[in-house]
């Protein structure tokens, strides 16, 4: 059998491919709840007309949330199969999954045409879409890490980080543009057929990628590879989780709920609301693999550590300045805060999966990956709004963005001592 040492001295270059597939998975992710998070509000009547439009509407974010609650269930899933039948396979799986519950969402017929059962079909789809995200986006980091020397992973798990926040920048745009006054009333389908093309081209690299020399250097695989990483790493699972809630609750925050709560300043420009959120996404997105490629010289953990101190040292003075009702102060603060945050979430992605073994690698990082992001990133907006009710100037706000950042820190300080991560690229192949 070739070596793992061998097989990666083949080539010294970045795995094209293997990144590409990864990062066509990961637009498409994102594109999918990114394009229904910004049409609930016209999709909502549609499928749940009831007399009272704003009940209508959230209905329609309720479906929303669906995906996230049952991406943990996809992610045991997907997991399960990428190590018990290979990277490739569960990648495969999750991406046509993906593309046919995308396809179904832009052609369901509406309540009007076939009523309730309009209502349960776009429900069930919504479950298709949430079941195949689970497994995508740790499965499409480990592909791509796994496939790289030792030397280029921090690079590599960034890039498919980036392609993150490419998706949830096209996904808007495309929304925006579907949904204009001169778009034709069906006009919001377009973005759902749109994603189906991504996903194709996906399937596609992905189908002529090889499996990682990791899991083809296995000399014996787990039955049961989620309890068994559990059983034999219980802190690194809780460490997962800690660090994916704390990049979920600061990126949310961020990217979501801030649009909401700069429309509650005064004197503000309509334009800066959105402008804001933008240009926070495309910081996020050129800066991610920066970050991510410093990450392979420097460590990991002392990255990550870093990032967090300094966003919670910058969370009061970022609403002060968010305060002043300045379009253009507003937008610069704005962009410092996404670059603090993506020192921490560069070297993220690498560092979670480096957490587990190989035999368990997928089905740990993906469900604790989906769960932290789920419970703590996923109520972010809603936890954000309440605190804003009791504290308008966004003290509450800083305060809450300054718990993540000790969450965070806490996770990356008890696993990286744990683990003994003194370099980026520790033990991988244990």
């Amino acid at each position: 059998m070739i070596s793992l040492e061998a097989q990666y001295s083949k080539t010294k270059k970045l795995p094209t491919r293997a990144v590409l597939s990864s990062m066509f998975g990961g637009v498409l992710e994102f594109y999918d709840f990114t394009i229904y998070g910004f049409l609930a509000p016209q999709i909502g009547p549609l499928f749940f007309p009831l007399y009272d439009p704003v009940a209508s509407m959230i209905l329609g974010y309720g479906i929303f949330s669906v995906g996230f609650l049952v991406r943990p269930l996809g992610s045991i899933l997907f997991g399960h199969l990428g190590d018990i039948y290979g990277r490739k396979a569960a990648l495969c799986s999750s991406i046509l999954l993906m593309a046919f519950s995308t396809f179904l969402m832009g052609i369901l017929p509406v309540y009007e045409t076939v009523g309730v059962y309009a209502s349960i079909a776009i429900l069930l789809v919504r479950i298709l879409q949430g079941l195949s995200a689970g497994g995508e986006y740790s499965g499409g980091i480990i592909f791509a890490v796994e496939h790289s020397e030792p030397r280029s992973r921090g690079f590599a798990g960034s890039l498919v980080a980036a392609g993150c926040m490419g998706g949830v920048f096209l996904g808007s745009l495309t929304a925006f543009l579907c949904t204009m006054p001169s778009m034709p009333s069906w006009g919001w389908r377009v973005p759902f057929l749109i994603g189906l093309v991504i996903s194709l081209v996906g399937f596609y690299i992905r189908r002529y990628a090889s499996e990682t020399p990791d899991f083809n250097g296995l000399s014996k695989k787990v039955k049961t590879p989620l309890l068994s990483g559990i059983k034999k790493t219980p802190l690194e699972c809780f460490g997962a989780f800690g660090i994916a809630g704390c990049a979920g609750m600061t990126l949310y925050v961020i990217s979501v709920y801030m649009t909401s709560y700069l429309k509650s300043i005064p004197g503000l420009s309509e334009s800066t609301p959105k402008l804001f959120s933008t240009l926070c996404t495309c910081t996020m997105m050129l800066s991610i693999p920066v970050f991510g490629y410093v990450s392979d010289f420097i460590e990991r953990a002392k990255m990550m550590k870093l990032g967090v101190m300094l966003l919670a040292f910058y969370a009061f003075p970022f609403f002060y300045l968010v305060n002043t009702g300045s379009d253009l102060v507003i937008l610069t603060v704005g962009i410092v805060f996404a670059l603090i945050n993506t020192i921490y979430m560069g070297a993220m992605n690498t560092y979670l999966i480096e957490l587990f073994a190989t035999s368990e690698r997928y089905s740990c990082s993906a469900v604790f990956y989906s769960l932290g992001m789920g419970v703590l990133g996923g109520t972010a907006p809603m936890i954000a709004s309440i605190l804003s009710l009791y504290s308008p100037d966004g003290k509450l706000l800083a305060g809450y963005l300054i718990t993540a950042c000790a969450l965070g820190y806490t996770a990356v300080f008890v696993t990286s001592r744990r683990n003994n991560q003194s370099s980026p690229s520790f033990n991988f192949h244990q």
